[in-house]
C-alpha cells in the first residue's frame, strides 16, 4: 500500500501549457505505449510541486513566481561536471559501478525518471539499478540500449522527491571502457533552480 501524497490539480491554463510544451517532447522521444504513463508521472510531480512550493506551473519558461519543467541533466544529480558528469570510464568488469553515489537531490526539485539513455558510440552498459530514499529498486536489464540505434530504453517511470538520497549503479560486462549512461526524464523545480547553471542544495 502506497502512502498518499498531497497534490494540487492543474488549472485549465496549466493543463494547456502541459499539453503544448511537455507532451510533444514525450511523443517525440518515447514509444507510443509509454507516453500515457510518462505523462501521468510528470503531471503527478508537477501537482506535488504545486503543493510543496505553493506556486503555479509555468511550463518550460517559468517566471520567478512559478515552477517549471526541464530535461534532466547531471546538475540534477549534483555531479561535479554538470553536463558531462555521467560519462565515466568503467573499469570493473561484470560488476556494478556507481556513477551517482549517495547524492542528496535538491530541496527545490522533483526528478522524474522515464528512461535510460547511453550516447557513447560503443554501448557497454547492460543493466542499471537505482536506490532512492533508502529503497533499492529492482535491477533493470537494458537490451534495447545495445540492440537498437536509439541507444535508449523506456523504463517504469518514477519520481525522486526533493532532498532524497539517490544512487545509480551501472553494470557492464567484460567490455569495460567509457560509458555515458544517464537517466532520461524531467526535473520539476522552482525557477531559481532551473535557471542556475550549478546545483542548488
Amino acid at each position: 500500500m502506497s502512502l498518499a501524497v498531497a497534490q494540487a490539480t492543474l488549472t485549465g491554463e496549466e493543463e494547456q501549457i502541459f499539453q503544448d510544451q511537455v507532451m510533444p517532447m514525450l511523443r517525440t522521444r518515447l514509444l507510443p505505449d509509454f507516453v500515457p504513463r510518462a505523462a501521468s508521472t510528470i503531471r503527478s510531480a508537477i501537482q506535488q510541486a504545486k503543493v510543496r512550493f505553493g506556486i503555479p506551473f509555468g511550463g518550460l519558461i517559468p517566471t520567478g513566481s512559478q515552477i517549471g519543467v526541464a530535461p534532466l541533466s547531471g546538475k540534477d544529480f549534483n555531479l561535479t561536471n554538470t553536463f558531462t558528469g555521467f560519462r565515466q570510464n568503467i573499469t570493473s568488469a561484470n560488476a556494478f559501478t556507481n556513477v551517482v553515489s549517495s547524492i542528496t537531490t535538491s530541496k527545490f526539485a522533483y526528478l522524474v525518471v522515464l528512461a535510460i539513455a547511453d550516447v557513447e558510440p560503443v554501448v557497454r552498459t547492460r543493466a542499471v539499478q537505482f536506490t532512492v530514499g533508502g529503497i533499492t529498486h529492482p535491477v533493470i536489464w537494458l537490451p534495447e540500449l545495445r540492440s537498437s540505434e536509439r541507444q535508449f530504453q523506456e523504463i517504469e517511470p518514477f519520481i525522486v522527491s526533493p532532498a532524497s538520497v539517490a544512487t545509480l549503479g551501472v553494470f557492464v560486462g567484460a567490455d569495460t571502457g567509457f560509458a555515458e549512461l544517464s537517466p532520461w526524464g524531467f526535473v520539476v523545480a522552482t525557477q531559481n533552480y532551473l535557471i542556475s547553471t550549478t546545483f542548488i542544495a
